[in-house]
């Protein structure tokens, strides 16, 4: 045989005892399509499938006969391990040629063969497809013969197969008789031009990869020398090519831009059988990748990745079917998108099963330490798998649905990171909260009210800022390890967010603990000022308000200066804030006094009386007040309800600024025809907000002490007359007395019984007298006599003889002694 031999070799890649991550990937996207939902369960057939029946239908689907050409691919895994790394041959003849035969020897399929008993008609329908080598690297196409009589004259099923052929195979094969060689239809030399003719069409959009042409010629002639075929046949294809049209871009090209051509010969099948079989399995050589003279050379090779063919072939197909140009580079396009876009869909599949767990965790409330970790990996792997699966598709759409897909996993995962932010978000606000309220209870603990040390909230402020820092840190770091890096622009307001939230909650710490503080200086300064004012309230004198006054500022200039350095040390408060913190609190401390006087509106009528008693009706000794008729009783009376009315007044008002005193709020009269009044419109100047009594207060307390001043009054007056009656007793009536009585005094000396009697009796009128009781025997006599007088003419009055003399000298007033009785009982007590 004399071969051409090819000028370059072409090595295939070995497969490793170990798999590739390529070939990882590769199993794990087979076994999702081997799946029971992708794979229908038919029985594969050890003779191949029919991929294309004789009416041009596309094996797309199971039947019972055969399985899809996918699912036929799918039960073959050592294949579509392969991706590009295999070659595709197809071989091209007249009917009952030994196309079939040549084959199965070749290739060791099982491709039905012609039975000469049941004659020589169509055996091959359509198009047949088989995988041959041990390692699945050959995809075999056997293609129904040429110039039969079932299809008559119709050429449009071989021109459509062979341009399918064409679109598939890097190597293709002419079948012919030795002695049809120089006869155009015979030889096949009109299937060539419609080869050549479709060739071009495939090349006029892209340039494709050639397409080697093996001539195989059969039943080889002993005296005709094979080198003188082969001229032949390159002479009728040249003449052929000199007859096609070709496009205006290719009418200078030559042949060998498009095609290459070998030859080979075999003896007759049956009558040199061993010969044949020795040939061919020397011809099975050139068929093998490693060898170095094969014919599969990259340049032929279709570049359809493994996982693909399917799709392709139906596309090729249904695209030469309805005669519609085909346009290979298109066809590749669709392919790669198709199955791109079918991966990236599994791979997102699997992706999201993979990452149930964490969506679970999620679900139920919990956060997912090393988020970030976790979903980059996830990620990682979804994406390096699908560039495994797909490295053999185009690459700018490889490239463009690995961006929808990392678009699909990063929506997916963002999704994921929003409860994860949320859940830590949640988390860190508990945290913030709790421990700044643990700091803030372990210091009220040390709450004294009977002392204040700004120096105790200083190591407070010093503590919520550690923790500030801390909580800060922690979530910086949390934050970093769930946020994925494509998620890091997004998600910066989402820290800077919390990050605020934190800063608030520590100024809310910060500013409730200098509220703690200016409270616990109140009650300090409340605690230590009201017993030291308590006295002076007592007290009533002139010079109350002084007094409290130079205590509160004694206290005030000690005790805000610690306030304002406990400020300073414990808060980030600015001057501007401190000194208005200040005046708050003083504010603050001024009512608290204010209030403690207001308190004091309930006793204030037994202070007012218990000053004018203490002025009017005791001595400076304290004792009751012994009227003689030499007292001024008007000037001391009047000295005591100015006295008592100044205190008043002094209460109407809460003069804690020296300018206060200058404010009166009652008018006092020295004519007790006048008495006292309340003032009813605000003096000029005045503060509205130190209004402790208004007007009708005063108005009411005034009316009340009057009514009180006056009974006083007119007590005092009628025990100065009484003891004024004592002293005008005639001296002459003195002497009358003892002369006239001298028998009976002697008659009391001589009798015991009579002389202690008068003891008694004379020494209980000395002590009242002494006492200042006359006044008070008086008037209960008065009371006795008056009560007895009364029950005596209301008994005479009951009898009817005495009734008239008693309502002429008795008239009967119930009021009136009603009055008298109630004024007599007075003047008794």
């Amino acid at each position: 045989m004399d071969e051409v031999s090819p000028t370059k070799h072409f090595t295939s890649k070995p497969l490793l005892p170990t798999k590739t991550p390529r070939d990882k990937a590769i199993s794990h996207y087979v076994n999702a399509l081997n799946s029971p939902r992708n794979v229908v369960k038919t029985e594969i057939p050890e003779c191949g499938i029919q991929i294309i029946d004789g009416d041009g239908n596309f094996a797309s689907t199971d039947t019972r006969e055969r399985p899809s050409l996918k699912n036929y691919i799918l039960s073959k895994p050592e294949f579509l391990k392969r991706g590009m790394d295999y070659n595709a041959v197809g071989i091209l003849g007249a009917q009952s040629s030994g196309k079939s035969t040549l084959l199965n020897y070749l290739f060791n399929t099982k491709f039905r063969i012609l039975n000469e008993v049941m004659g020589r008609s169509r055996t091959t329908h359509g198009v047949w497809m088989a995988l041959s080598g041990k390692e699945s690297n050959i995809v075999v196409f056997d293609l129904e013969g040429t110039d039969g009589s079932a299809r008559e004259d119709d050429y449009s099923f071989e021109r459509k197969t062979s341009l399918f052929s064409l679109s598939v195979c890097s190597v293709l094969m002419v079948n012919l008789w030795s002695h049809d060689v120089g006869r155009f239809q015979a030889s096949n030399m009109s299937l060539l031009k419609t080869v050549f003719e479709l060739n071009l069409q495939l090349f006029v959009k892209e340039e494709t990869p050639k397409t080697l042409i093996v001539f195989v010629i059969r039943d080889r002639e002993a005296d005709t020398p094979f080198d003188q075929i082969e001229r032949d046949i390159m002479e009728d294809i040249m003449r052929i090519w000199d007859s096609v049209i070709p496009p205006e871009k290719f009418i200078n090209s030559p042949i060998n831009r498009f095609f290459d051509f070998q030859f080979t010969s075999l003896p007759h099948y049956e009558h040199f059988y061993e010969n044949f079989v020795e040939e061919v399995n020397l011809m099975k050589k050139k068929f093998d990748p490693k060898n170095k003279e094969t014919y599969f050379l990259p340049q032929y090779n279709k570049e359809i990745p493994a996982d693909g063919l399917s799709c392709f072939c139906e596309q090729i197909w249904e695209t030469i079917k309805d005669n519609k140009d085909l346009d290979l580079p298109s066809q590749r396009e669709m392919l790669s998108r198709y199955r791109c876009t079918e991966i990236s869909n599994q791979i997102y599949k699997e992706f999201n099963d993979s990452i149930k767990g964490e969506m679970k965790t999620l679900k139920k409330g919990n956060i997912i330490e090393e988020f970030k970790k976790i979903m980059t990996k996830e990620i990682d792997t979804a994406i390096e798998k699908y560039k495994e699966v797909t490295e053999r598709y185009m690459e700018s759409i490889v490239e463009e649905i690995e961006e929808q897909l990392k678009k699909q996993l990063y929506g997916l995962v963002e999704s994921l990171f929003e409860r994860q932010a949320e859940l830590m978000e949640k988390a860190i606000g508990k945290r913030v909260k709790g421990e700044f309220t643990i700091i803030r209870n372990e210091y009220a603990l040390l709450y004294n009210k009977k002392e204040f040390n700004p120096m105790k909230y200083q190591k407070y402020s010093q503590e919520l800022s550690r923790t500030k820092a801390v909580i800060e840190r922690d979530w910086r770091k949390q934050f970093d390890e769930s946020v994925p890096k494509f998620l890091a622009e997004k998600t910066k307001e989402k820290f800077n967010s919390v990050c605020k939230d934190i800063g608030i909650a520590y100024e809310d710490a910060v500013s409730k603990m200098a509220e703690v503080m200016k409270q616990h200086f109140g009650d300090y300064l409340e605690s230590t000022i009201k017993p030291k004012i308590t006295p002076y309230l007592e007290a009533c004198k002139k010079d109350m308000w002084k007094n409290i006054r130079n205590v509160i500022n004694t206290q005030f200039t000690n005790g805000f200066n610690k306030l304002e350095e406990g400020f300073k040390t414990c808060s980030n408060m600015n001057k501007d804030t401190i000194e208005e913190e200040i005046k708050k609190s003083k504010i603050d401390i001024l009512n608290i006094i204010k209030e403690l006087v207001i308190k004091r509106k309930t006793e204030l009528p037994y202070l007012l009386e218990r000053k004018f008693n203490n002025i009017f009706r005791f001595d400076n000794k304290g004792l009751p007040r012994k009227w003689e008729p030499t007292d001024d009783v008007d000037t001391l009376y009047f000295t005591a309800r100015d006295e008592t009315e100044d205190i008043l007044d002094m209460y109407c008002y809460f003069r804690i600024e020296e300018n206060d005193d200058q404010f009166k709020f009652t008018i006092n009269y020295r004519d007790g025809d006048l008495p006292s009044e309340s003032i009813e419109a605000l003096p000029e100047g005045a503060d509205e907000d130190k209004i402790i009594l208004n007007h009708q207060e005063r108005k009411e307390l005034i009316e009340t002490l009057n009514e009180f001043f006056e009974k006083g009054y007119l007590i005092a007056l009628r025990e100065k007359e009484n003891s004024e009656i004592k002293y005008q007793i005639p001296l002459y009536l003195i002497v009358l007395v003892i002369f006239f009585g001298f028998d009976e005094f002697i008659a009391i000396l001589t009798n015991p019984l009579l002389f202690i009697l008068t003891l008694i009796i004379g020494g209980g009128i000395y002590i009242g007298y002494k006492l200042n009781l006359g006044g008070v025997a008086k008037n209960y006599i008065q009371y006795l006599l008056s009560m007895s007088l009364s029950s005596t003419m209301e008994y005479l009055r009951t009898i009817p003889f005495f009734t008239p003399l008693i309502d002429k000298i008795w008239p009967k007033d119930d009021n009136k002694d009603d009055d008298s009785t109630e004024e007599t009982q007075e003047e008794t007590k």
